[in-house]
């Protein structure tokens, strides 16, 4: 089992290069049958960052038959994050089979954007800073432009784009383009930085203010696409869901 976190900085930035020694974890199996709370991790460090401000450790005596597994990890060291503390996820995979499966897999920051991805799916929560780490969707190399577009119908023009995120190689141009169908003011509100051009990590993040102009709805649509000079490529795609917060205010 892969348990991992991703801590964030300056209000949903990826948290990249942090000190492996400054993150501890702490990991807990829960009985099934009786409720009995085992301690796994009393404080240990991750093995690695695999990307975008993610830090995984392997645990290799899971029993997901037997135990449900909960737990949590805290930053002590000298970078200001959005927060010290993030609760973290387990997997079955090593990073490795992540890697090469078609399909790739949305993570994100579950202390500071509390953004729910399953598969390659994602969750929107209204109102909160959306960061969402993509990662392995292949070579980037000679890109010239990538998009991250969410739509109500595939075949929606991208002009009537909920949202459509753009980063060009010239440096032009960048940011977010669309909004609910309308043209924005202000670009800087969205931003697609890539973490590992190789591998093919990037992460996408959308400002809280224009999150919370979002209507609450399921059955949308997202694509990330890659344009070269000699080729268009959808580099992941998958369901998207814009769901309600509670507290609505953003400042």
């Amino acid at each position: 089992m892969i348990v991992a976190v991703l801590f964030t900085k300056s209000s949903g930035q990826p948290a990249a290069a942090l000190t492996l020694t400054d993150i501890t974890i702490y990991l807990y199996a829960r009985a099934q049958a009786d409720g009995a709370v085992t301690t796994i991790w009393d404080g240990v460090n991750p093995t690695e960052e695999v990307g975008g401000g993610i830090y995984t450790r392997a645990y290799d005596d899971a029993d997901r038959n037997t135990y449900d597994y909960y737990g949590y990890a805290v930053y002590g060291g000298a970078t200001e994050l959005d927060t010290d503390y993030a609760v973290m996820g387990g997997a079955e995979t090593t990073p490795a089979e992540v890697w090469v499966n078609t399909t790739r897999t949305l993570t994100q920051s579950a202390a500071a954007v509390m953004a729910a991805v399953s598969g390659s799916d994602i969750t929107i929560l209204r109102g909160d800073t959306l960061t969402a780490a993509l990662t392995g969707l292949g070579s980037l190399s000679g890109y010239v432009s990538i998009d991250f577009t969410v739509k109500c119908n595939k075949g929606d023009a991208d002009s009537e784009a909920l949202i459509r995120i753009r980063l060009n190689a010239s440096g032009s141009g960048d940011g977010l383009l669309r909004l609910n169908g309308s043209g924005v003011s202000d670009a800087s509100k969205g931003s697609i930085t890539i973490d590992d051009a190789d591998d093919g990590d990037i992460t996408v993040t959308l400002a809280a203010t224009s999150t919370k102009e979002l209507v609450v709805r399921s059955g949308l649509y997202y694509d990330v696409q890659l344009i070269t000079a000699s080729a268009v490529s959808t580099l992941t795609d998958g369901d998207a869901d814009v769901t309600a917060d509670v507290t609505r205010a953003v400042s």
